[in-house]
């Protein structure tokens, strides 16, 4: 196989902190499953290209009823640019560029932009630590109270637990407005990743 090609399959489990604080895990957020295919360009970039990929989103709790609200479904194809700065052994600098496109099965479909800033600091081979803000920004089936989509600041920690396995777990701050509200919502999520190497 080409080294410069490689391929992942992710899994990814979310969950919030809103409504009902007295446990920030007492609701799931997302679950997903998503392909990539990985395509080196030189040590420090790559083009990440994920062809298929399922979200199935639950209600998000603002009051007690929504419990009872049905998940949303969608399909995505993901395009992205990836560069990371080496500035020592241990620190590097994380740019990533991207566009998705979002198939809903009950809603319109949705394009977004995601540009994402980051600083990793490896504490040892297997184990890393990176600090990002990603913003995401709608571009079509929208007005223009909708084109801000969100904005994330989050922490997450990249365990490597083999040459297969990848763990990744984070906590994440999202501000963010419905597709029809100009309303700014904040709230806290949990998210746990874990990526195979094909």
């Amino acid at each position: 196989m080409n080294p410069k090609f490689t391929s992942l399959i992710e899994l990814h489990h979310r969950m919030e902190s809103l409504y009902n604080t007295e446990s920030p895990f007492r609701y799931p957020l997302t679950d997903a499953f998503r392909l990539w295919l990985v395509y080196k360009l030189s040590n420090h970039e790559t083009i990440n290209f994920s062809p298929y990929a399922f979200f199935s989103n639950h209600p998000q709790i603002r009051n007690d009823e929504d419990v009872f609200n049905s998940n949303v479904n969608e399909h995505r194809i993901h395009l992205q640019y990836e560069n990371r700065i080496h500035a020592d052994n241990s620190w590097s600098l994380l740019t990533r560029i991207g566009g998705e496109y979002r198939i809903f099965e009950r809603k319109q479909d949705l394009f977004r932009l995601r540009f994402r800033e980051g600083i990793d600091y490896a504490i040892s081979k297997k184990l890393h630590i990176q600090l990002y803000d990603e913003l995401f920004l709608n571009t079509i089936h929208v007005d223009g109270r909708h084109i801000f989509d969100q904005n994330r600041i989050g922490l997450v920690s990249h365990i490597i637990l083999s040459d297969k396995f990848k763990l990744e777990l984070g906590v994440t701050h999202i501000q963010s407005t419905a597709r029809y509200s100009t309303t700014v919502v904040h709230n806290v999520i949990f998210q746990t990743n874990w990526m195979y190497s094909l």
